[in-house]
């Protein structure tokens, strides 16, 4: 539980995640996410394509986002998760990897 502490410990701000782009999805349920990684950080958007959606800086250059995405299910019910991010692809998917035990 440490290690997912410090894997999730500096969320990314509204300036961090501009310019992120799509890298690969995840399948995990709602319930297990926000077990994981809390209350998103995010819910909703201008444009309702989003629900909720977490972010987290990795380095100075790196942020990853996780967000569901033109979603036509409940939030509660979703089990397919978009990871999202710029910088370092690989860095993003080492952090996927121990924060899930998943592959993008």
């Amino acid at each position: 539980m440490k290690l997912l502490k410090l894997l999730t410990a500096h969320k990314a701000s509204e300036k961090d995640r501009l310019d992120t782009s799509y890298i690969g999805l995840i399948t995990i349920r709602y319930i297990d996410l926000t077990g994981k990684l809390g209350k998103p950080h995010k819910i909703g958007s201008g444009d309702n394509k989003v629900d909720a959606e977490w972010s987290y800086k990795l380095d100075k250059a790196t942020v990853v986002t996780i967000y569901n995405y033109k979603s036509k299910d409940e939030v509660a019910y979703e089990t397919r998760w978009h990871i999202g991010g710029k910088g370092d692809r690989e860095l993003i998917r080492e952090w996927v990897q121990a924060v899930f035990n998943q592959k993008i």
